[in-house]
C-alpha cells in the first residue's frame, strides 16, 4: 500500500470520534463501515476512507487555512489525482486490516516514522510544497501526528508553498 495512503487511513481513523475525537465521525469503524456497506456494496472501505477524510481535510482547514498551504488531506491535485488513481488498486481487505483497533493503528503510524519529535498543538510547518510525495515526508508527517495522538493534544502539520518571489 502506498506510504500515503497507509498515512492518510490511519490518522482519518486515529482522529475519529471513538479513538482520539479530533472530527466528529465514525465511519471508519466496523458500524461505520457497515453503514456504507448498503450503499456502497463493494466500495464501502473506500467509501469510509474518503469520507472521514473530507472530515480530517475540514479539520486541517479550519486550524491552517487554505491560501498557501497543503496536508495531508489536500494535496497539490496532481498528487490528489495520483492518490485516487492508486487508491482504487487497494483492496478493501487491505484497509481494514490496519485498523483492527485504537492501539494496533497506533503502532501501524508508527512504522511509518522516520524520526521522533516532540508534540506540537497546532499548525505545524513540516517542508515546502516540492517534498509533498516523498518517502521523508510521509515519515515527517508520521511522526508529528505519532508525538499529537501520544500527548493528547491536536497537530496539524503541513507543507508551505513555495516562495517564487
Amino acid at each position: 500500500m502506498p506510504p500515503f495512503i497507509k498515512l492518510r487511513l490511519l490518522v482519518a481513523y486515529l482522529g475519529e470520534k471513538k479513538q482520539f475525537a479530533w472530527w466528529d465521525t465514525s465511519f471508519l469503524d466496523d458500524t461505520g463501515r457497515g453503514f456504507l456497506e448498503r450503499p456502497f456494496p463493494r466500495t464501502a472501505a473506500h467509501a469510509a476512507l474518503r469520507s472521514a477524510s473530507e472530515a480530517a481535510c475540514r479539520a486541517h482547514d479550519a486550524a491552517i487555512g487554505r491560501v498557501g498551504v497543503f496536508h495531508l488531506f489536500r494535496l497539490p491535485i496532481e498528487q490528489e489525482e495520483s492518490l485516487d488513481l492508486r487508491l482504487v488498486g487497494v483492496a478493501a481487505a487491505d484497509l481494514v486490516s490496519l485498523l483492527p483497533a485504537k492501539a494496533a493503528a497506533l503502532t501501524n503510524l508508527e512504522t511509518l516514522v522516520s524520526k521522533n519529535i516532540p508534540p506540537v498543538s497546532g499548525p505545524i510547518q513540516v517542508g515546502q510544497e516540492k517534498q509533498i510525495g516523498t518517502a521523508a515526508s510521509a515519515g515527517h508527517l508520521a511522526a508529528a501526528y505519532l508525538a499529537a495522538f501520544q500527548a493528547g493534544v491536536q497537530t496539524f502539520p503541513y507543507f508551505a508553498k513555495e516562495d517564487h518571489g
